[in-house]
């Protein structure tokens, strides 16, 4: 228990610097974060991302129609008997 206490903190002082050197301590003229910010705001970095927006929202449409349309074929819908599971009066069986 105690050491996944200290585990823990430990991870976090970790963390912590990390964030610190990210946000803190200039790699040249500017911060890791001013790095990652400018690089972000590049027009190719945009143009990334527009099209990968695009293919994701072509996906979740394509999926979500699938999804929710009914069969095509009325021969293909299944319309059986729910599976109903009972318990016995003695609890749970324990011979499989």
């Amino acid at each position: 228990m105690l050491s996944r206490i200290t585990r823990r903190a430990v991870e976090g002082v970790v963390v912590a610097f990390a964030a610190l050197g990210f946000f803190v301590v200039p790699l040249g003229e500017r911060t890791g974060f001013q790095h990652a910010r400018a690089i972000v705001e590049t027009r190719a970095a945009r143009d990334a991302m527009d099209g990968t927006s695009r293919a994701l929202g072509t996906v979740y449409r394509s999926v979500w129609t699938s999804v929710t349309a009914p069969p095509a074929d009325p021969q293909e819908r299944h319309d059986e008997a729910p599976l109903v599971l009972t318990a016995s009066a003695d609890g749970p069986d324990a011979s499989l």
